[in-house]
């Protein structure tokens, strides 16, 4: 029997990671160390090959187990097919993992798990009796015992306490949860809202509450929602208040004026008829011919030749005064205009977020913050009105939190818009980097395969591709509030967000019917 070992792996808090992939049929085990100063509580199961990622198919060796401070700790015995995956957790950063296999490395490799005894075995066979757990080799002349998959003892006697350890640091903040409003059942709640974010929580049926899980994409029951106590007791009537002093007389009006009561009114008189009309007088001489009086503002994206004209350039959506080059500082008539004298200049460009290099796919202002991605190959997308001319070489995002190692393909894109239908078509893109989003907090710039030309005034969608097997990242963006009715809203035309499922790579194009309703917008640099 030969002995191998696995995998190692020392994971973040918390997080279910992957310690082997196994490549031999064997029995393998798994020893834990904790290095942290308190406790730590570690998880080790097994997905069969048949059921990667299935949870109901999972085998779990130890739940929750607590390992002491120090100490080390070993599973039992556990048989193992080509394809099996070993996943372990533990509540702190400080346990360490490693998985080691024993297979059979002469003669033919076969582990069979029954409660009777195979027939027709081959040297080298393995077999482990399902009743009583014992594992057997067959050696030509019949099985041999050589072990046998014991259950875990019970947990032996707490030991002396050690001396206390410094304070660890303060750990971050712990997420809070938002009510968002209500649901009858489940199902409808899922429907409107197949995709969630971290916080966010919903009642269902009036009486439990439901959030978002990120760790296992769904909406997980929290609990049932806190019941109104009945109304106490009406109080008792407080004491009447002491009455206020009565107000002081006032003063004698004065007299009436003496007199008998006025006569009737008399009849009114008939009415007068009407006098002739008079004729209509003579037709005067037409007056002279007006000067002509000063010429309009100018609307094009050409810029007029009377350079004293006041022109708006449909090219930007701005009016520009073209005057005269000695107007200008210098000139022999320049002319000095003070802030006093423009009014409302200052607060129309403030309501645009214009960066003065590149541009943006949405505003600063938003109170941006690590946005959920979804689900792996979903193609979130992020329109803009261009508001600069120019040539773009680069894009930039960023992330949250960081994305698991490895991911399989990581894509910025840009789209141009038809306003009318929606239809998408591919512009320019990078190359996939899959080193994108692999630490926290983190802005990262590529290059486009090819230079873009922005053009003003035109509508672009920006894209993001993640397509990965590991923890997805969340990206730098603005989460609007995840409703049926704001992704509607947030669809309609000029469109603010979309997503396309489903995708293994960039695509060239894309039908405006194929984009689905989306309540995140991420941020996105255009660099030149």
């Amino acid at each position: 029997m030969a002995v191998k070992r696995l995998g190692l792996a020392t994971p973040n808090a918390t997080v279910a990671t992957l310690l082997a992939t196994n490549d031999t049929t064997g029995v393998a085990s798994v020893i834990v160390s904790n290095r942290a100063n308190v406790d730590s509580l570690v998880t080790v199961y097994v997905e069969p090959a048949e059921a990667l990622g299935v949870e109901g198919s999972r085998s779990y060796i130890v739940d929750n187990l607590s390992v002491g401070i120090g100490q080390s700790f070993e599973t039992f015995r556990f048989a193992l097919n080509v394809g099996d995956q070993i996943w372990v957790k533990s509540s702190t950063s400080l346990a360490n993992f490693s998985c080691s296999l024993v297979y059979d490395q002469a003669g033919r490799t076969n582990v069979i798990y029954s409660a009777t005894q195979p027939g027709f075995p081959y040297i080298g066979d393995i077999w482990i009796d399902s009743e009583t757990e014992e594992v057997s080799v067959y050696t030509g002349t019949g099985f041999n015992t050589i072990a046998t998959v014991a259950p875990t003892g019970p947990t032996g006697p707490v030991g002396p306490f050690g001396p206390s350890g410094p304070t660890g640091p303060t750990g971050p903040q712990g997420s809070s949860v938002r009510i968002l409003g209500t649901y009858s059942t489940l199902a409808l709640l899922q429907a409107d809202n197949p995709i969630g974010a971290i916080g966010d929580a919903y009642v269902v049926g009036q009486e439990f509450v439901y959030a978002w899980s990120d760790l296992n994409q769904e909406w997980a029951l929290v609990g049932p929602i806190g019941v109104t106590g009945p109304t106490g007791p009406t109080g008792a009537q407080g004491v009447q208040g002491i009455g206020g002093a009565d107000g002081a007389t006032g003063p004698t009006g004065p007299a009436g004026t003496p007199g008998g009561p006025p006569g009737p009114t008399g009849d009114t008189g008939p009415v007068g008829p009407i006098g002739p009309t008079g004729a209509t007088g003579p037709e005067g001489p037409t007056g002279p011919t007006g000067s002509t009086g000063e010429t309009g503002v100018q609307i094009g994206a050409v810029p007029p030749a009377d350079t004293s004209l006041i022109w708006v350039d449909t090219t930007v959506d701005s009016a520009i005064l073209i005057h005269a080059n000695t107007h200008s500082s210098g000139g022999s008539d320049q002319i000095t205009i003070s802030s006093s004298q423009v009014t409302g200049l200052d607060l129309k460009l403030a309501d645009i977020d214009i960066l003065t290099n590149g541009e943006a796919s949405i505003d600063r202002r938003a109170p941006l913050s690590g946005v959920s991605y979804g689900s792996s190959g979903n193609m979130l997308l992020t329109y803009r009105k261009a508001t600069k001319t120019e040539t773009i070489t680069k894009l930039s995002m960023a992330c949250g939190t960081a994305a698991g190692a490895t991911p399989t393909l990581i894509k910025y894109a840009i789209y141009s818009v038809n306003e009318t239908n929606g239809n998408l078509t591919l512009v320019a893109s990078t190359a996939s980097d899959t080193t994108v989003f692999s630490a926290s907090n983190t802005g990262y710039e590529l290059t486009l395969t090819t230079p873009w030309s922005k053009v003003a005034g035109t509508t672009y969608a920006y894209a993001l591709l993640v397509i990965s097997a590991q923890t997805l990242p969340t990206i730098v963006g603005y989460n609007h509030a995840s409703s049926g009715a704001v992704n509607n809203i947030l669809a309609l035309s000029p469109r603010m967000t979309g997503v396309v499922p489903g995708q293994t790579d960039v695509p060239a194009s894309i039908l405006g019917g194929n984009v689905s309703v989306s309540n995140r917008a991420l941020w996105t640099h255009a660099i030149p």
